[in-house]
């Protein structure tokens, strides 16, 4: 997994935002930093809220990228 501060807040272990709060940070997120996630989230689903991979979907989807 890669870890770094931008994306270290949507693990389910980060209890300092809500769900809606990340969500609402995806969509600041790079390009960069969302294909991070996604990697991440394809090595280890059960870090990460329904929510938030969905989120991730969209944002990557708003960019041209579609996810199968």
């Amino acid at each position: 997994m890669r870890f770094n501060t931008r994306i270290n807040m949507f693990l389910n272990s980060n209890k300092d935002f809500s769900p809606q709060d990340k969500i609402a940070k995806l969509k600041s997120c790079s390009l960069d930093d969302l294909m991070d996630l996604l990697h991440n989230i394809e090595e280890c689903p059960k870090d990460y809220d329904r929510e938030i991979i969905q989120g991730v979907y969209d944002c990557l989807y708003e960019n041209g990228i579609m996810c199968i």
